[in-house]
């Protein structure tokens, strides 16, 4: 057992972050193990992971004191070397919310393998002393969902593996609402509906075919769209996906006539290159959770809802329009 007296340095950090730095051997994961286990006690009493230290306070830690004397271990040079830029909309214990930039891609290619949105987060977390890449029985930071690397917009990670499981069976029992807002050539008619329909994705190709009825094969697709402006040959819609197909919202719209300005595979290129646009005007701009069930660990996050205030394509062609 080691007592530790916290000084005017170390004061105001938490108690896992001041836990890693003051002991390097001690990875974060093991932090966590060891404050749930009551193995790290403050004045004597039980502490909770994000308390925030006094100067003063005496921190009491019931571990082996070769573990608090080895040497830290070894950096990781890949993740230690990496500059974040994510543009961080939500995080706490368990999860991030990230606004992907147009033209990140999710997850690493055969192209890619540094600047991708999963590689930032877990340089983030590493450098934060949130996750140790050299442990194997530590859970590897992941994303719960994706979007396309020419779509802008929010993606869920998470930071354990019960928020994994728990994000993942949201969004498997559509409990997690995605809404998007993309900019169409035309004018939808009505104004307000839904679009039920049927994917076949053909084998070796990377379009989608749309079909009005169901077909062997075929899964159904459900997008709910509303108007919110229109300005001339162009339409703001905000989508709300029921479903969650490869493509849904292009391949849906432009399979009903309105296909989204900017996308070059299911619209017309050069109807929009007059516009100056070469990427789809599509972004995943909120995102809400519904977790009804108390037993969940992500309980406390039920009815919650994060936006994107601001989208490039509608302050460029809606510009007085604020986003719903």
């Amino acid at each position: 057992m080691k007592n530790i007296t916290i000084d005017s340095n170390a004061a105001g950090q938490r108690l896992d972050k001041w836990l890693c730095r003051t002991f390097p051997a001690v990875g974060y994961g093991l932090a966590q193990k060891l404050l749930r286990q009551n193995k790290v006690r403050v004045n004597g009493l039980r502490a909770k992971a994000e308390y925030r230290l006094v100067e003063g306070d005496v921190v009491a830690l019931y571990m082996d004191d070769a573990l608090l004397a080895a040497a830290p271990k070894q950096s990781d040079r890949f993740l230690s070397g990496i500059r974040p830029h994510l543009r961080i909309v939500y995080e706490d214990e368990d999860i991030l919310i990230v606004d992907k930039p147009v033209g990140l891609l999710c997850h690493p290619d055969a192209n890619e393998k540094v600047r991708t949105l999963i590689t930032e987060i877990r340089a983030y977390l590493y450098q934060k002393g949130e996750y140790d890449s050299s442990n194997p029985e530590e859970f590897t930071p992941a994303l719960c969902n994706r979007i396309d690397r020419f779509t802008g917009g929010l993606v869920l990670a998470a930071k354990t593996e019960s928020a994994m499981r728990s994000l993942t069976g949201a969004i498997r029992e559509h409990r997690v609402e995605k809404r998007y807002l993309c900019i169409v050539f035309g004018t939808p008619k009505p104004s307000e509906g839904q679009y039920i329909d049927y994917f076949v994705h053909p084998q070796g190709s990377k379009r989608v075919q749309v079909v009005s009825h169901a077909v062997p094969n075929g899964k159904k697709a459900i997008t709910q769209y509303r108007t919110i402006a229109t300005q001339g040959a162009l339409s703001l819609l905000e989508c709300t996906l029921l479903t969650g197909r490869t493509h849904q919202i292009r391949a849906q719209l432009a399979f009903h006539g309105h296909p989204l300005l900017g996308d070059g595979q299911y619209g017309n290129a050069k109807d929009s290159a007059r516009y100056g646009m070469h990427a789809q005007a599509l972004y995943s701009h909120a995102v809400a959770l519904h977790n009804p069930n108390p037993d969940d660990p992500l309980y406390r996050l039920d009815g919650r809802e994060w936006r994107v205030r601001s989208v490039p394509f509608v302050r460029q062609f809606f510009p007085e329009v604020e986003i719903p």
